[in-house]
């Protein structure tokens, strides 16, 4: 099951690239372990990924802000807009301060993926049942957000994904 094989190895360069050699991380180790569980056990390539990239940005202090506005940190007229350079989804009057940027505009449903994820472990997310335009979606956002955030990290496996 190539398919399998090539989230197995992308799993593994994710972390030997963010993970500082001789420094012990029981979170990732444990986040690891567990999504290779649900390799094992589920053949929702897609969701899977997203959520171990979600689980990874987490561990390392950058969870995407989607409940609330980035940059203001207000809960009310957030919109569906995000600024990765934020740090996530941002209200209308941020937007129109960052207007000069390259914003994401995101559906609604991407928004509540990404705030599953957060709150969830892996069992109950596995549970999930996930439009693939959503899934597009939001591993698209997120694979900037990584790439921004985690300049220089280079996932030469991300490629060999079929999404």
């Amino acid at each position: 099951e190539f398919e399998r094989i090539n989230l197995g190895y992308y799993y593994l360069q994710f972390v030997e690239k963010i993970g500082q050699e001789g420094e012990v991380n029981l979170k990732l180790f444990n986040l690891l372990k567990s999504a290779l569980e649900a390799l094992q056990q589920n053949n929702n390539y897609f969701l899977q990924k997203i959520t171990f990239d979600m689980k990874v940005i987490d561990i390392f202090g950058y969870k995407p802000v989607v409940d609330r506005c980035a940059a203001c940190q207000k809960f009310n007229d957030i919109g569906n807009l995000a600024d990765i350079s934020s740090g996530g989804r941002i209200c209308a009057a941020c937007a129109e301060k960052h207007a000069s940027k390259a914003l994401e505009k995101l559906d609604s449903t991407s928004y509540k993926l990404m705030d599953f994820i957060q709150k969830n472990n892996y069992p109950v997310i596995m549970e999930a049942r996930v439009n693939v335009s959503i899934l597009k979606e939001v591993n698209m956002f997120l694979n900037k957000f990584i790439d921004y955030h985690f300049e220089n990290l280079e996932l030469s496996t991300r490629k060999y994904l079929n999404y």
